[in-house]
């Protein structure tokens, strides 16, 4: 690219016209006596050339200063705006500052302001298209949401209508629905009790209080109180290992217990009759690797890498029929994440899923 100056600019600019301008006073000379009087011509071309390049110059840098530097630092004013506030560094002392050349190199001016407003172009580019995604993730998860609560409210709102209109004095039924309603009642709790924590876990607002846990002593209490649940279901549950025990861990013992609470409970929802839920430990470098198995109806292969988003499900008839949010693979991610860690999934349709996640060892 050629890089003029305003100086150089005008300059060229006032040398063509004073070209021009000598050319035409030499024709016209020879034109109207043959005699051409070379000093006025000199004399006149100097003056206009001298003139029309003060005038050009002084145009140029006054437009500069006046139409083309302020795009450049309303841009960059505007991009002040929309960064986050980074920390002060020390700043470097100052070098003496040579004065610059009064003639602003309009070329670079020009470039600078070109960058400037591609680059702007860009970020808003990409900003326009994160709040497209963060819609529609918006939208998709307010119609989830009023999905899974709009069933039991429509349930418990029949039952208390047949209630109402005269079932109650049916000794025969009014407990049976009273039940019912209960039990959409508990549902509704459980969803809005999931909602709340994974909503504090994506806000930070739940901070992880990491402490060596016995995390056999954890996994034995979830299968002592889903016991009743699985042998309703004809459930085994298993725990593999070969580490020698206590196993210690560094981990939130809540949280924790959180994670192998939604696993093991998934597996018993998601197997059939006679199925077996497994626990398996293994030790890895600097860590344990925890497997959760069952033998259950296996997850598509198209699905596997949905089952951790809010709300989906698998098979979405056994899981309403069980009372599942569709929550809790979402809440497992996010805690395990939170442990600085990865829980990943695998599965075969008609065969059995297998959850594994890493703790760091105590």
């Amino acid at each position: 690219m050629i890089n003029y100056s305003t100086r150089g600019l005008s300059f060229a600019i006032a040398m063509i016209m004073a070209i021009v301008l000598a050319l035409s006073m030499v024709l016209a000379a020879k034109l109207s006596d043959g005699s051409v009087p070379w000093l006025p011509i000199v004399m006149v071309c100097v003056i206009v050339g001298f003139g029309v390049y003060y005038l050009l110059k002084s145009a140029l840098k006054k437009f500069v200063s006046d139409q083309v530097k302020p795009i450049s630092v309303e841009v960059n004013d505007y991009k002040g705006d929309n960064t986050e506030a980074k920390p002060e560094q020390p700043q470097p002392k100052p070098e003496p500052q040579v004065e610059s050349d009064p003639d602003d190199n309009l070329a670079r001016i020009i470039s600078q302001v070109n960058d400037d407003v591609a680059q702007w172009a860009k970020d808003r580019t990409n900003e326009i298209t994160i709040l497209k995604n963060n819609e529609k993730f918006r939208r998709e998860y307010i119609n989830d949401m009023s999905h899974e609560l709009r069933t039991p409210l429509f349930n418990l709102q029949g039952y208390i209508d047949t209630l109402l209109d005269g079932a109650i004095d049916d000794s025969s039924r009014n407990l049976i629905y009273l039940e019912r309603a209960s039990r959409n009642i508990a549902r509704l709790t459980s969803i809005v009790d999931d909602m709340e924590t994974i909503s504090k876990l994506e806000s930070g607002m739940i901070t992880i209080q990491l402490a060596p846990v016995n995390i056999v002593s954890v996994i034995r209490e979830c299968f002592d109180f889903y016991e009743e649940q699985a042998k309703k279901n004809n459930i085994e549950f298993v725990l593999n290992t070969t580490v020698e025990e206590p196993i210690m861990v560094m981990a939130d013992r809540k949280r924790i217990y959180t994670v192998f609470s939604n696993l093991i409970v998934n597996s018993i929802n998601y197997s059939d009759s006679g199925g077996v839920t497994t626990v398996s430990i293994f030790d890895v470098e600097g860590a344990y690797l925890f497997e959760v198995s069952d033998k259950g109806i296996g997850i598509p292969e198209e699905s596997i890498g949905r089952v951790f988003e809010r709300f989906y499900r698998v098979d979405k008839a056994r899981s309403s029929n069980t009372g599942g949010t569709g929550l809790g693979l979402a809440i497992v991610k996010h805690i395990v994440e939170a442990h600085k860690a990865h829980v990943s999934v695998r599965s075969k349709l008609g065969v059995g899923t297998t959850f594994t996640l890493t703790l760091q060892k105590a």
